[in-house]
């Protein structure tokens, strides 16, 4: 695509890339959910560098990669985006940033690789939504099966053939299940499938029907709803992930409360007060 041809199509393209959610509360939702789930992050991550027996459990491998990974797009491409609502446009306007940007949206959200120099278009949400590679057909349908929908799906896959390993490497030696000593494990992967599936697998089913022949006009708003959800996968895995560590939850909300101010915790004691009142001597 030419710059010219990239120019005459900024208007259609950008009536189908926006949602009718206006971008002041898009830009808001974004600020109030991702600071604390970036300070959530690197909380883990530093308890699990930190800690020895933490960082040798390997459970806490898969959870401190995953936080390693969302990192780039908490801190780069959601930002990109704060600044793209509030200027309207991408700034600076810089091939460079458009490659950063494509770098931590694709890179790190569906694990694309950006292939070639591309024509950037400065006036879209991530410099036009998706680098040059996915208009020829054979990579961009590898993207989307193999990158990003089969990711999906094999999560839960593993997620259930995990506990189902745990049962049958008990009845195998003989042991009885005692499944409240499994219970932490069982409510995180509940809770972290259960998010990413509920807010991602929608968006891939549309995508999914759209390769299959339904016209791109049906569901197409509905799809961009569930792409900007999908970054909400990303908020709530750091507090997924705290059911795995009680004693950080316990420092952060002590952390928390020492932070507020004392007022809120002081209780003034109410009862009877007992008043003297001197006699008056009569002359």
């Amino acid at each position: 695509m030419t710059a010219n041809n990239s120019s005459n199509s900024n208007t259609a393209v950008f009536s189908n890339s926006e949602m009718s959610l206006p971008r002041p509360i898009r830009f808001w939702l974004l600020v109030i959910f991702n600071i604390p789930s970036v300070i959530c992050s690197f909380s883990i991550i530093i308890h699990i560098i930190m800690d020895r027996v933490q960082r040798y459990a390997l459970q806490n491998h898969t959870i401190l990669l995953i936080l390693i990974i969302y990192l780039p797009i908490q801190l780069v491409d959601i930002n990109f985006y704060l600044v793209f609502f509030h200027y309207g446009y991408v700034s600076p306007s810089k091939p460079i940033v458009c490659l950063l940007w494509w770098f931590a949206d694709y890179g790190c959200f569906i694990g694309g690789l950006i292939l070639m120099a591309c024509t950037y278009v400065y006036t879209l949400p991530v410099c036009g939504a998706s680098p040059c590679y996915q208009s020829y057909g054979i990579l961009s349908e590898w993207e989307f099966i193999v990158n990003s929908s089969i990711s999906i799906v094999l999560e839960s896959i593993v997620s259930i053939g995990l506990i189902v390993r745990v049962q049958r490497q008990k009845r195998r030696i003989h042991q009885s299940t005692q499944w409240h000593k499994y219970r932490r494990m069982i409510i995180q992967l509940f809770l972290v499938s259960s998010v990413d599936l509920s807010l991602n697998l929608p968006f891939y089913l549309i995508a999914f029907a759209h390769l299959c022949g339904l016209p791109q006009e049906y569901g197409a708003q509905l799809q961009l709803y569930f792409f900007f959800l999908g970054y909400f996968a990303i908020f709530l895995f750091p507090f997924a992930s705290l059911c795995q560590f009680p004693e950080l939850r316990k420092t952060i909300k002590n952390k928390i409360i020492a932070v507020l101010p004392r007022q809120l915790y002081r209780r003034t004691p109410v009862g009877p007060v007992t008043v003297t009142i001197p006699m008056v001597q009569q002359q």
